[in-house]
């Protein structure tokens, strides 16, 4: 299934949370790095690689290089899996500088 061209990327975003889930955050933070060379990149696979991490200040450095637009530091937080750290203790330097955005009222009910 993921061998099609199509699919790589779904293939990509899996094989990334999985190598930083499962404590092989160097391998992870490679590869989301390989996947940015790419064009069409998904840019928060390495924002998630680095917190995955714990390590805070690698995830605010790799969030400076990238010069996020409020909407991409809206999408790192309802992230299922990247949300939750960047709500935690640790990164409260990360929140600072990237607050988390408030929902846009004109679509609420």
């Amino acid at each position: 299934m993921f061998s099609q061209q199509r699919l790589k990327w779904k293939f990509d975003n899996y094989w990334v949370r999985a190598l930083a889930m499962t404590e092989r955050a160097e391998e992870a933070v490679r590869e989301a790095e390989r996947l940015l060379k790419n064009r069409y990149g998904n840019r928060l696979l390495i924002i998630f690689a680095h917190a995955a991490s714990g390590d805070a200040q690698a995830t605010l450095a790799a969030m400076d290089q990238l010069a996020p637009r409020e909407f991409f530091v809206g999408d790192c937080n309802r992230d299922p899996d990247l949300g939750p750290i960047l709500r935690g203790e640790g990164f409260r330097a990360f929140r600072e500088k990237y607050p988390e955005p408030l929902e846009d009222q004109r679509w609420a009910p």
